[in-house]
């Protein structure tokens, strides 16, 4: 149940049942971990709630349904979904993303490379789900800054049986921004080029770096495991420098191993496929700071 405060001291003269609940200032961003093969992913989001404790929510339904495209917000950039200078004070358990993305509707679409347009539906499969459980509290007077990271790469899944509808089973990770830091870097262009990548001869596509938790982490493609990498950074061309950089944002303060791959786009989540890494390297990650790694 939501914590509230109350004056110290109440004036006996008039016996008033009527306490006010301390209020404090809340942001909640979303930002996106990348996948490959996918030129735009569409969600239609309506708002956002607050889990509290007791099992209820705190509702923030925007005015008009938004249509965000998560290919955008890549490399540490947001949207801002919720500025509220008036949440109740409290200690929450999670954040919920009402999203339309129901069957028979293009509410929320993908746009594939080769330029084919789909829907995407709702899916529980792979493990999805619209909410992500973290206890934080939202102080009298304070701030509260929250970053929501939306996983394409293991929330998109390919269509089944004679459906042309993609899954959307979203894999979420919320992060308190003042606990959390920054990995980037470059990649050398020979790691990009090389024969060996499987990339359907675009060096554009399935260039990531892989971050696991833990000092000296088993480094390994996706499988829905435990061992799963918390998050990646696309490698992208940078067009001034010439250089191959990426950019990692909103990691918790901790030890992390980081791996590049230019393999990125054979990586089906729900399955072991085997693919190759190289650079794996420790970092620790403070709040505030960003730690640079070249591959």
């Amino acid at each position: 149940m939501i914590r509230r405060c109350f004056p110290r001291a109440l004036f006996v003269a008039l016996i008033s049942l009527l306490l006010a609940a301390c209020e404090g200032e809340l942001q909640i961003r979303l930002t996106d971990a990348p996948a490959d093969d996918a030129t735009a992913v569409n969600i239609e989001i309506t708002g956002v709630e607050l889990l509290t404790e007791a099992g209820a929510a705190e509702t923030y339904e925007f005015d008009e349904a938004r249509t965000i495209n998560l290919t955008d917000l890549t490399g540490g950039r947001t949207v801002t979904l919720v500025s509220d200078d008036d949440t109740p004070g409290g200690t929450y358990t999670g954040v919920r993303l009402l999203i339309n993305a129901a069957a028979g509707t293009s509410d929320s679409t993908i746009t594939l490379s080769d330029g084919g347009e789909f829907p995407l539906v709702l899916s529980s499969a792979g493990g999805g789900s619209r909410s992500v459980s973290r206890n934080f509290t939202v102080e009298e007077d304070e701030r509260t800054a929250l970053t929501i990271d939306f996983d394409l790469r293991r929330s998109i899944l390919e269509p089944t049986g004679t459906s042309t509808d993609y899954r959307l089973a979203p894999r979420l990770r919320l992060v308190l921004d003042d606990d959390a830091g920054t990995l980037s870097g470059t990649v050398a262009e020979a790691s990009i080029t090389d024969a060996d990548c499987d990339n359907g001869g675009n060096n554009d596509i399935g260039n990531v770096v892989y971050v696991f938790s833990g000092s000296n982490a088993t480094v390994s493609d996706l499988d829905n495991s435990v061992d799963d990498a918390i998050t990646y950074g696309a490698v992208e061309l940078d067009d001034v420098s010439g250089e191959y950089s990426y950019t990692v944002g909103f990691l918790p303060e901790g030890s992390y191993t980081a791996a590049f791959t230019c393999q990125g786009r054979l990586d089906d989540p729900l399955t072991q496929d085997g693919i190759e890494f190289s650079g794996a390297t420790t970092v620790e990650i403070e709040a505030g700071r960003t730690e640079t790694i070249e591959f």
